[in-house]
């Protein structure tokens, strides 16, 4: 007598519903073992994680990684040297068109994705999941919604990624850095602008300060780092805090902002936590021309895989140039600098706005929809960075718009950057009167003073003020966004 395909499809289907019922007891038994509540986070931009679980845990949270190794790369260090754990979870790359042959394997180890990130979850037992982007988060969220466990999403981009765009159909709440991000996304109602996530390290060696208890209030006041264009006392404050990043960094000297001074400047290259071979090429070509500018220090990050190409040129040669692997004092390195050259980025550009450091981006034509070319636009249009298409580079090089900015002349330019970061450091000012719930581009916005990240009325004083978030605002508000999901 042969087996009924019938019983053997009912057989299967109660071995499913078992098995998703002992993974469910699982998960809330193992949650209920956890003293505090425990949140995941899943996907590519672990800097923008790194943020958000570290000032979790200022908070008695704790923080657990969802991600693939050999993806992530050398931010899988970051991720353990921060006191942080990882699971390790596959994950597929399906290639646009999605009806492409390419993708047949992929389609199929994908269940196996969800299945293997569902169990990492079961093991980690969160109260909550974090999409943070990357096609890597997407098995990773759909196993949080199979089991029940409630998902948002951040995006660290001023252009959402094609894995966070579907991600937010699904998720309870979507987390934007920037307003502009709503606009690529499908129910803006549900996004919420905290501002870009920056680590609470960089922001603390950088000087910027915490908001006053009763900051985002209508009559708080917020105190952040001082680019060095408002009062008296408050340029002091800056220059002194200039001097002890730049002693903290082993380099002598402090450079002055002023224009026409002859004191040193120091010119900082960043290329990601990887670096970044174009931009290392790049320089490399302009250190003929940089070695002519009289004054000039340069701290130039090349990553670990590049450092001893570049460092044993002719970089080796020149006492005012210092190459380094990596810069793991990143905001010492940001409140120093004259001039940052980077790429744009997620994380430099949270960074760069933060600090209120002058930048001169490059973004790369790689990433797909353009999205570092729309990070760099958000500091554009701040004032506080000027933007380069690698097209350029590519036929004129770089030092050609180095040089105008490290001469004598382009310090006034330079000083018209730092003091746009200066509105912030207005106490009393408009952006705390904003309120705390308004409306940008349909998404809301949870900071009283992101909400003025646009110009708003009030004169033509008020609008030439650029108000820049300093992170711990982004901080406290996403913790509080997160936080209101867990349910014990």
């Amino acid at each position: 007598m042969g087996i009924s395909p019938k019983k053997v499809a009912l057989g299967a289907v109660a071995t499913a519903a078992v098995g998703y019922g002992g993974f469910r007891a699982t998960l809330h038994v193992r949650r209920q073992c956890h003293a505090a509540p425990m949140i995941a986070l899943a996907g590519c931009h672990v800097y923008s994680g790194l943020a958000l679980a570290e000032a979790l845990r200022l908070q008695g949270v704790e923080s657990v990684f969802l991600g693939t190794r050999g993806v992530i790369g050398s931010q899988y260090r970051a991720i353990a040297a921060h006191g942080f754990n990882m699971h390790e979870v596959p994950y597929v790359e399906l290639v646009r068109p999605l009806k492409r042959m390419a993708n047949v394997w992929g389609a199929l180890r994908f269940p196996f994705c969800v299945l293997s990130s569902a169990c990492a979850l079961v093991g980690a037992a969160p109260d909550v999941v974090v999409g943070i982007g990357g096609s890597m988060s997407v098995p990773a969220c759909l196993a949080a919604i199979a089991l029940g466990i409630p998902l948002l999403v951040y995006e660290p981009n001023a252009a959402a990624g094609a894995a966070n765009a579907s991600i937010h159909r699904l998720a309870r709440q979507t987390l934007l850095a920037f307003p502009a991000a709503a606009a690529g996304l499908k129910f803006p109602e549900r996004c919420t602008v905290i501002g870009p996530a920056v680590r609470p390290g960089v922001l603390t060696s950088a000087g910027v300060n915490k908001p006053d208890p009763g900051a985002g209030t209508t009559t708080g006041k917020v105190v952040t780092r001082c680019g060095g264009g408002c009062d008296a006392k408050s340029r002091a404050a800056a220059e002194k805090r200039r001097a002890q990043a730049r002693e903290a960094l082993g380099l002598k000297g402090r450079s002055g902002s002023g224009a026409g001074s002859g004191s040193e400047r120091l010119l900082v290259v960043l290329g990601g936590s990887k670096g970044c071979c174009y931009l290392n090429q790049a320089t490399h070509n302009a250190l003929p021309q940089l070695a002519n500018v009289s004054g000039l220090q340069v701290l130039w990050q090349t990553g670990i895989r590049q450092h001893v190409a570049y460092s044993g040129g002719q970089a080796a040669t020149m006492s005012n140039v210092r190459c380094v692997p990596h810069i793991s004092d990143v905001g010492s390195a940001l409140a120093a600098a004259d001039l940052v050259l980077s790429r744009a980025g997620a994380a430099s550009v949270a960074e760069l706005g933060a600090v209120g450091a002058p930048c001169l981006l490059v973004p790369s034509p790689a990433v797909d929809e353009e999205r570092q070319t729309a990070n760099a636009h958000v500091l554009v249009d701040a004032g506080l960075a000027e933007l380069v298409p690698q097209l350029h580079v590519d036929e004129h090089g770089i030092s050609g718009r180095l040089l105008p900015l490290l001469s004598p002349e382009g310090g006034k330019r330079l000083a018209a950057m730092k003091g746009k970061c200066c509105s912030s450091c207005k106490v009393g000012s408009s952006s705390s009167s904003s309120g705390s719930s308004s409306k940008t581009g349909g998404a809301s916005t949870a900071a009283g003073s992101q909400a003025a990240a646009v110009p708003s009325g009030g004169g033509a004083g008020a609008a030439a003020l650029v108000h820049f978030p300093t992170g711990w605002e982004a901080l406290d508000t996403g913790c509080r966004a997160i936080l209101g999901h867990v349910r014990r």
